[in-house]
Formats: structure tokens, C-alpha cells, sequence
């Protein structure tokens, strides 16, 4: 006689077949088919009410109900972190163990790669208001161009005195870059449009401005400085609201925002004709809100960088830069992840992982610019970016490239 673990193990396997039969002919056990047809496939698969698996999905969804954003990694924070959340053991009314995963995962947001940057509009030099040396002089672009498209940067410029410049704008980019990659913050929010005012005199320069992104989860303020030695310091302030440098959860995971001070040190010089600008930048996040599915440790440290030259070539001024946006260096996060799940109780049994949410690649933008004014009214810009591992993946790869002419 068999073992008595042998013989329950025996008679649990003839449960299951007879339970997972197919009924054939009468109804019930009948003379012919008995309990049924042998369905071995259908054996194998769990076995508990529709509900339970409905259940356990909305479990898994709720501990993975995340989207990263290109400061983390995107799609490949993305990856690593549904290989932490996204699946669980489930057991079902057997007492059986299966590996069940979400029917969605964790999601990534778009990086906002280099099509989207290159193509956001830009400016004629005739729409930006220059003041005359003289005392008083004032120019303006407000007026009948600006009324018929009030999304149109409106400048005063004006001299006080000889030598220094005021300049007061609304409808401004905040927070922009200078290569045709767009700004360093590309892939956390839309740009933040808002007001800037702006003075110079004898090489020195200084310069407030604050804006809110187009989605309103994001407002800039940003103070910089200049030197005649060409030597700068930029001081910005992020406020996010719902979102942590782009990354979004729904209201299970608390993310209720996040505070971003960087710190950007520029260097402008001219050298044999070429007009070099390099910006080198330092940032320090701290994330509002959080839950037991996840809480950050500490603050979120990040880096950007860009360097550009420009020199006038062919009637006209050609760019060259070499960027990298805003990428996490260092993000400590505790999530709660879950283990297994009883299909016919419904108990769960969850785990805290510690995770470092910083990409493992950086993103490098190489970028190609020309433009010459064809008139008065009219501008020519020819331009082309290719973006090395893109969003921080590792491998990923994006190419963009745009012509556009200008007539007033």
C-alpha cells in the first residue's frame, strides 16, 4: 500500500481531472461519457472562481500603477521595476502555486525625444526687441503681430542710461536651452511659458524669470548671473505638483509632488571666431508624499550638461553641441512588493525590496544647426540631432531632423 502522503496526493490529482473534465452527452454522470472527458490542459491552469483572478489582477495593477520618466530610465526603469511588482505566486482552490503577472505593468512616458524639441517654434530675430545705446532708447515687438497671436513672446527693451539694457518679456520660454535638442529638462514636463526681465551693463548681466508648463503640473523660477569673464551661475526652482521629475502614480502611491532646486554653471567665450557656450548642471529633488507601495530615501541627485559652438559659415551661423539631458544619479526608493496570493481566501503577502531607480545609461545628443536670414523678413534653419542611448536606455537610439522658413 502506498504511503499515506502518496495516496492524498493520488486522490487531490482525481479531484482535479474529474473536476476539470468536459461534460459529454446527458448532463452531470451518465452512463456513457461518466464524469466527463479527460481535459488535461485545462487541469493544469488554476483553478478558482472568475472574481479571484479579477481580484488578484486588481492587486497587481494597484502595486504597479507607476509611469517613469526619462530622468529615471523610461521604458527600462520600467522593465526593471514590473520585474519587482508586476508579477506574484497565486494558489488556487487546490492549494496549487502559479506565477500570475499584471495585465498591465509599470508604464514609461514618452522621453519627449528630439522631434518634439526641435520642432517646438521659434522666433524670427525681428519678433525680439533690441534698445538703442542712447539714453532711453526703447523697442518693442507689442503690437499688431503679437495681438494676432497672443502666444507670441511680447518684449519691451529699453537703455535707462547709456550702456546698460532693461528688457521685460511675457509669453517666454523659461528654462529653454541653447542647443537645438531643446532644454535639460526635456522628457519631466512641457516648457513652462511665463514672464522674464533681464539687465546688462559692461559685460555684466542678471536675469528673473518664472513660468508654468502648459499641463500646469510645473512652474519655473530661474535667477542668473553673468560675468564679463563670461563665467555664469543659474539658480532654478521646480515645483511639481502629481509628478516627481515626471514620474506619476495613481492616488494609491501618494505622489503627491516634488521640489527641484538646480544649480547651473555657464561659461560664454569667443575663441579664433567661434562662439563657445558650455552649461554644467547639478540638481537636488525632494519628493512630497508617498505611501508603503513607495517611498523615496533621501533626496533624488541629478546631472545635465551641454556644450555648444557657433561661428558664421556660408552667409549664415552654424551649431554645434554636444548635450545631455537631466538624468537621475542617484534615487533610493523602498517599494512594497507582492508575493503571493490566495485565490479562494483572498490573503495577501507582500515584501519591501529596496531599489536605486537611477539608469545604468546616459543619453547623448549630437546636434547640427544652420541658419541665415534669406531677407529682412525672413529667416532660413536647416538642423539635425541624433540622440545616443536615448531616454537613459541603454542601446536606444532616436534621429530628428527639421527645415523651416520663416516670412513675415
Amino acid at each position: 500500500m502506498p504511503p499515506r502522503r502518496s495516496r492524498e496526493r493520488l486522490k487531490a490529482i482525481s479531484r482535479i481531472l474529474l473536476d476539470t473534465a468536459t461534460d459529454a452527452g446527458a448532463p452531470g454522470v451518465d452512463a456513457v461519457y461518466g464524469a466527463g472527458i479527460l481535459n488535461v490542459e485545462k487541469a493544469m491552469q488554476a483553478q478558482a472562481p472568475a472574481s479571484s483572478f479579477v481580484a488578484a489582477d486588481a492587486v497587481l495593477t494597484r502595486f504597479s500603477s507607476l509611469t517613469t520618466s526619462a530622468p529615471f530610465g523610461g521604458s527600462a526603469a520600467a522593465a526593471a521595476l514590473s520585474g519587482q511588482v508586476g508579477g506574484m505566486t497565486v494558489f488556487d482552490r487546490y492549494g496549487r502555486d502559479f506565477t500570475m503577472t499584471a495585465s498591465t505593468g509599470v508604464r514609461a512616458r514618452s522621453s519627449g525625444l528630439l522631434a518634439g524639441a526641435m520642432l517646438a517654434p521659434t522666433d524670427a530675430p525681428w519678433r525680439a526687441a533690441q534698445a538703442e545705446a542712447a539714453r532711453f532708447g526703447f523697442a518693442t515687438n507689442v503690437g499688431a503681430q503679437a495681438m494676432r497671436r497672443p502666444d507670441v513672446p511680447a518684449v519691451v527693451s529699453f537703455s535707462p542710461v547709456a550702456g546698460q539694457q532693461v528688457t521685460l518679456g511675457t509669453n517666454v520660454a523659461v528654462g529653454g536651452g541653447n542647443g537645438l535638442a531643446g532644454s535639460a529638462l526635456r522628457g519631466i514636463a512641457s516648457l513652462p511659458v511665463g514672464g522674464m526681465s533681464a539687465w546688462s551693463a559692461g559685460g555684466w548681466s542678471a536675469s528673473l524669470s518664472s513660468g508654468t508648463s502648459r499641463d500646469g503640473r510645473l512652474r519655473q523660477q530661474v535667477i542668473g548671473f553673468a560675468t564679463p569673464l563670461g563665467f555664469g551661475l543659474e539658480l532654478s526652482d521646480l515645483a511639481e505638483r502629481g509628478q516627481v521629475l515626471g514620474m506619476r502614480g495613481d492616488a494609491a502611491l501618494g505622489l503627491s509632488g516634488g521640489r527641484t532646486t538646480l544649480a547651473t554653471l555657464t561659461y560664454r567665450r569667443t575663441l579664433v571666431g567661434v562662439d563657445l557656450t558650455a552649461r554644467a548642471t547639478a540638481s537636488s529633488t525632494r519628493a512630497h508624499g508617498g505611501s508603503n507601495l513607495l517611498r523615496f530615501d533621501g533626496p533624488l541627485i541629478g546631472s545635465a550638461f551641454s556644450l555648444e559652438g557657433a561661428r558664421e559659415l556660408f552667409g549664415g551661423r552654424a551649431t554645434l553641441g554636444l548635450s545631455s539631458t537631466l538624468r537621475v544619479e542617484r534615487a533610493r526608493a523602498v517599494l512594497l512588493a507582492p508575493v503571493s496570493f490566495d485565490l479562494v481566501t483572498g490573503a495577501l503577502s507582500t515584501r519591501a525590496v529596496a531599489v536605486d531607480l537611477a539608469p545604468n545609461d546616459r543619453e547623448l545628443d549630437l546636434e547640427l544647426g544652420w541658419s541665415t536670414a534669406l531677407s529682412r523678413t525672413s529667416l532660413f534653419r536647416v538642423g539635425i540631432a541624433r540622440a545616443f542611448d536615448a531616454g537613459h536606455v541603454a542601446g536606444a537610439s532616436d534621429t530628428a531632423a527639421f527645415v523651416t522658413i520663416a516670412i513675415r
